[in-house]
């Protein structure tokens, strides 16, 4: 995966892979004493000593991570669709190349490959398996990001990945939603939502509020865009 270099401001590549930036650091630290783990069943068993070697476990796993430097080194990749929604977002507006300098451009495409699982396709969360909601938008966001298939293996073998698993068709609302605000998707294979959900009443147990805060939010925006047919300019070099 990609990373800075601890407090010397240079950028290199260190391969592919979400979890290798904790090996590299835990190889690089003196080596911990391992304390043996212990099972409770009860709280009959919590003494001073068991809470002792609890936290004396916290503390070395925690310590075989720290940077030379003092930092914890990590990055918040656990949700792979908030990324590309941001993408689209700004393609939808006609911004993203005003807010997107080429620097940053380059380093989503990077990110993008080095989350993307060996078979091809992307998960919708960190090490989980190829699905179809995280492949279709990751995959959509490098196109959008001018990434080509000609001569570009890893975008092959996600395209490759999403027709041979039942292509867009077979993603998730949440997916569907987007391709059809950015041109790809016809409005009409999306699951129709009405507007009546937010007019029930509070006594019934799938009224918006019970969905959850990102849930109900997403769902607020499918009614507006969905009611509109939403539909941003197609730009056909990113798709031929």
């Amino acid at each position: 995966m990609w990373k800075l270099k601890v407090a010397e401001g240079e950028a290199r590549c260190c391969g592919r892979g979400t979890t290798s930036w904790a090996g590299s650091t835990r190889s690089k630290n003196p080596p911990q004493p391992t304390l043996p783990a212990i099972g409770i069943t009860d709280f009959g068993q919590v003494t001073e000593d068991t809470i002792l070697v609890a936290l004396r476990r916290a503390l070395t796993a925690y310590s075989s991570l720290q940077a030379h430097d003092g930092h914890w080194p990590g990055g918040y990749s656990g949700i792979f669709f908030i990324m590309p929604v941001m993408i689209f977002a700004l393609h939808v507006t006609g911004s993203l190349n005003t807010v997107m300098s080429p620097e940053h451009i380059r380093e989503i495409r990077r990110y993008i490959y080095n989350i993307q699982n060996e078979d091809g396709g992307w998960s919708t969360h960190i090490l989980g398996k190829s699905s179809m909601f995280g492949s279709c938008v990751n995959y959509t966001t490098l196109r959008l990001l001018s990434e080509e298939l000609h001569g570009n293996e890893a975008l092959n073998k996600g395209r490759a990945w999403i027709l041979s698993h039942g292509s867009a068709t077979a993603s998730p609302q949440w997916a569907k939603f987007w391709l059809s605000v950015i041109g790809v998707y016809d409005w009409s294979g999306n699951n129709p939502i009405i507007p009546e959900l937010w007019s029930v009443p509070h006594f019934l147990q799938f009224i918006q509020e019970n969905f959850g805060a990102s849930a109900g939010w997403f769902i607020c925006q499918w009614l507006i865009f969905m009611g509109t047919n939403l539909l941003a300019p197609l730009l056909q070099q990113y798709w031929h």
